[in-house]
Order: structure tokens, then sequence, then C-alpha cells
């Protein structure tokens, strides 16, 4: 007598399944669901992204990461007294989990740059920051020269 004769179809069914993964060494991402929840494995439609001109990271973009993170990225340009807000294309629901900056240079440098944020002025939306550059005498002024930035956090 098998399976059929004694109506366990339930039975045979959850055996014959367990043989293929067990003999096709399918490991456990066969048994698990597609989706973003516990125990599901996210398929490429979780990785929204925008890129920049010519999908490359050099220009202004983000990238949506599965649980509601996003990764925003762009460039921007001091006035003369270094100050620039940068306004995020998708706000966060609260303030940024980190931010990093990166110089943009024709030359070599000829002097340390920073940027800071204004964290009274830094909010869900946007930051306001002042890039500064210490030249070879130490003198500190405003920078006009362009950085890269990167904002991460949840939506």
């Amino acid at each position: 007598m098998d399976a059929l004769d004694d109506g366990d179809l339930d039975g045979l069914i959850t055996k014959f399944t367990d043989a293929l993964i067990t003999n096709l060494n399918l490991g456990t991402a066969a048994t698990k669901n597609i989706g973003i929840g516990s125990g599901q494995i996210p398929d490429m439609s979780y990785f929204e992204n925008q890129l920049g001109a010519g999908s490359a990271l050099g220009g202004s973009g983000f990238q949506r990461l599965p649980g509601g993170y996003i990764r925003q990225f762009g460039s921007a340009a001091a006035n003369s007294s270094g100050d620039v807000t940068i306004t995020f294309p998708f706000a966060f629901a609260s303030k940024p989990d980190a931010v990093y900056f990166g110089y943009k240079q024709a030359s070599a440098p000829n002097a340390i740059q920073s940027v800071i944020i204004n964290d009274a002025l830094f909010t869900n939306v946007s930051m306001a920051c002042r890039a500064y550059k210490i030249d070879g005498t130490g003198v500190i002024t405003g920078s006009t020269n362009t950085f890269f930035w990167v904002a991460e956090g949840k939506i």
C-alpha cells in the first residue's frame, strides 16, 4: 500500500518536496518567499534607484534598499562665504542616520577643506552646510569648490 492507496496525499507531497530539496542541495533559499518581510528574500524590484547622468554615481540620485532605507547623493557648490543648503530628493522619516562629504577638484589640492553641517538647520528634508578651506598660511575661508554628498536613512 502506498500514499495514494491510503489517501495520505499531503504526506506524500511533503515527503516528495523534502526529498527534492535534500537531493538537489537547494538549501534554505529554495523554501523562502519573495518579499521584504522577515524571512523573505527581496528581488531586484526592491532595490529601486535613479542614478545620475549616464547611469553614473557622479550626478544626483538615490538608491532605495529593502526595509525603507534610502541612500541619496549629489554634489553642491557653496557661495563665496562657503554656505550652501542641500535639499534631499526625498524626505527622510527623521534626520538622516549618516552624511558623508568628499571634495571634487580639477587639480592637486592646495588647501585642506571640510564641510560642516549646521545642526540647527539640519532636518529630514534639507541640511545647511558651510564649506571651509585652510590654505598653507593657516587662514580659514569659505570654499566654493564643488563637493559630493551622500545621506542615508529611513524614509
